[in-house]
């Protein structure tokens, strides 16, 4: 209000008499009520409660001292307002959190200038409490806001102090009180909030309404400027996918977090977390977007300062990421960083570090490893809280892994149990099910190894049909087969082998694919079909081989593979191919070959370090070595 409103309030026949009743009548209630009535006739809505606050701060403190007050208030607080909204925009901008300290001072010593009754004063201390709230002063925000809900003087304040006081609910984890306040509002504020704190409600409670109420309230407003709406909207979706697997959700989640990121300045304190709000949506989609969702990730995490709150969350997010990674293209050292990061929460997070370190062992063989994932696993288990079936199944991978190195069924029974659990806690429309069906599947064919019965032969069969991943159900198919001899069962083996060969999106399950076609061929001499698969599978272990940095990977992908030279070359023979034959088996001896020179040179450069004229006569001695061998 300006001050020549004031002015003009002060200059008003209403004043004068106000203030010569405050002092000739004996009875104060009866001036007061009388002054009242007077105030009621301005025309302004806010000249009126600007009068009206006069009147009664004039009855507690005198005319003076109240006129004094107020002309403090209409001068300052403005000015404080101004001054408050653009310290806290700065810091909105660039993160710096000494401009949000600043506009916490601001806007107090303007709440303590608007005092009761003021037009001013909702607005003031919800702008007060929003900043608190930003600061996470969360009891002093709720009181404020409380304050600013409660003294609004029209509806478009008491709005916009409900929804700052809603947000703040939200924010002190307490979303259901939040969604009640603003169930039934329509304004666009008020629903961009109530996605949030529908959104929230759901990752508490786990009720999939909640979730489809927060989708639909955030879908309800149009906001594509505003990168907190483009979050909360793409988290919601990717939410949802998750729960119902819905592919169009997904999209769209990953295109509304693009936008938040884009909209976010450089420096803004949201920022880090919209990458990696991004980053986790990215590798959610699959494995096309791995490599974005690491470069993302790794900007979150570079933006965050590691005594955040959140840093703990990124890096472990990372991590997975980078194990996804590994897992499409077999990149060891991404294997290796994804444990590094995992290591600092081995005793709040042991789960995945258990399955980092299980493939850690599948690939290089240390009993440590898996000795140290089976433990982490059982402590795991038993602290299982909301992502049980997250840890129950990635749990009877250990235990399965712990069966295939020491041959003892106790393992095996644990791991199928740990399946089951699993299963039981997905909900029926999870993508994380079919992944968890595949998994007991091939418990049951396991089993059945060692057992021979039939029925679990059956029941994988079954199982693996509803999973719908194309080498487990060749495998198991396969195995029922060698048991009962049904040709049908070869048939669609063989046809889901060659399913399973066809895409070859990731690097270490194209190779394992491709291997077990041919062996399958092999085993039946489909001699055409074993070649193919055999040709794929030494293409896909070219690749891993290529990708590799140091010998010690190349050599742990080099014993992976150590067979399929002899059975590609043994399928090409089969079918009279003579010179295709000598190739695959010449590409083995190369690689073997590579491998054992990139080691030399290694050895070599340590030892020209240490010892130069050792490293020189050693040089000598290989160039007679390798002219002797070309004369033979």
């Amino acid at each position: 209000m300006a001050v020549s409103t004031l002015d003009r309030l002060l200059r008003t026949r209403w004043w004068i008499r106000k203030w010569w009743l405050l002092h000739r009548l004996t009875d104060r209630d009866e001036a007061l009520e009388r002054l009242t009535a007077y105030a009621e006739d301005a025309d302004d809505p806010d000249l009126y409660l600007l009068h009206l606050a006069l009147v009664r701060r004039a009855g507690e403190v005198g005319p003076a001292t109240a006129t004094r007050e107020v002309r403090t208030y209409v001068r300052q607080v403005p000015d404080y307002a101004v001054a408050g909204a653009g310290a806290y925009k700065s810091y909105l901008a660039g993160g710096d959190p000494q401009m949000l300290d600043i506009a916490i001072a601001i806007f107090e010593k303007a709440a303590a200038l608007t005092g009761e009754g003021l037009p001013e004063r909702s607005t003031v201390l919800s702008n007060f409490g929003l900043v608190l709230t930003e600061r996470h002063d969360l009891p002093q925000a709720l009181d404020t806001l409380a304050e600013a809900v409660r003294c609004a003087p029209d509806p478009d304040r008491h709005l916009a102090a409900t929804v700052n006081y809603a947000s703040a609910l939200t924010t002190s984890g307490d979303p259901a009180t939040a969604a009640t306040l603003l169930d039934g509002l329509d304004a666009p504020q008020a629903l961009a909030a109530l996605g949030h704190a529908c959104l929230e409600l759901f990752r508490i409670a786990g009720d999939p309404v909640d979730l489809d109420r927060a989708v639909a309230a955030l879908d309800s407003v149009a906001a594509p400027d505003d990168p907190r709406w483009l979050t909360n909207l793409g988290v919601a979706l990717s939410e949802r996918h998750l729960l119902t697997g819905r592919p169009d959700d997904l999209d769209r989640a990953v295109a509304l977090l693009r936008a938040a990121v884009a909209a976010s300045t450089p420096g803004s304190p949201d920022r880090p977390a919209r990458l990696a709000d991004l980053g986790s949506v990215l590798a959610e989609r699959g494995p096309a977007d791995l490599d974005e969702a690491v470069v993302v990730l790794r900007e979150a995490l570079r933006d965050t300062a590691p005594g955040s709150p959140d840093h703990p969350d990124w890096q472990q997010n990372l991590a997975l990421v980078l194990r996804d990674r590994y897992v499409r293209d077999g990149d060891l050292p991404d294997l290796e960083q994804a444990r590094t990061l995992l290591e600092p929460y081995a005793d709040s997070a042991p789960d995945q570090l258990a399955v980092t370190l299980r493939m850690r062992w599948q690939r290089r063989g240390d009993p440590a490893d898996l000795d140290r994932a089976v433990t982490l696993h059982r402590i795991a288990i038993a602290e299982t809280g909301p992502h049980a079936a997250v840890v129950h199944n990635n749990a009877s991978g250990t235990y399965r892994a712990l069966w295939t190195a020491t041959g003892d069924p106790a393992a095996l029974g644990l791991a199928l149990d740990a399946y089951r659990a699993a299963l039981a806690a997905l909900p029926a429309t999870s993508p994380e099910r079919p992944a968890a069906l595949a998994n007991l599947s091939m418990g049951l064919l396991n089993r059945h190894t060692v057992t021979g019965d039939r029925a679990d032969a059956d029941e994988a069969v079954a199982v693996a049909r509803h999973a719908g991943q194309a080498l487990k159900l060749a495998n198991v198919l396969r195995a029922r087969y060698e048991l009962g001899g049904d040709p049908r069962d070869a048939e669609e083996a063989e046809d889901a082998y060659r399913s399973a060969v066809v895409e070859p999106t990731l690097g270490e399950t194209w190779l394992r694919s491709a291997q077990a076609y041919g062996d399958w061929a092999t085993s039946r001499q489909h001699w055409p079909d074993a070649a193919g698969a055999y040709g794929a599978a030494v293409t896909a272990a070219d690749r891993l081989l290529r990708r590799q940095l140091s010998p010690a990977d190349v050599e742990a992908w080099l014993f992976a593979v150590r067979t399929l030279p002899a059975a590609a070359a043994y399928a090409h023979l089969r079918l009279g191919e003579t010179t295709t034959a000598v190739d695959r088996l010449e590409w083995g001896r190369a690689r073997l070959l590579t491998d054992a020179l990139e080691r030399d040179r290694a050895d070599l450069r340590a030892l020209a370090e240490t010892a130069p004229d050792l490293a020189a006569r050693y040089r000598t001695a290989a160039v007679r070595l390798r002219t002797s061998e070309v004369r033979r």
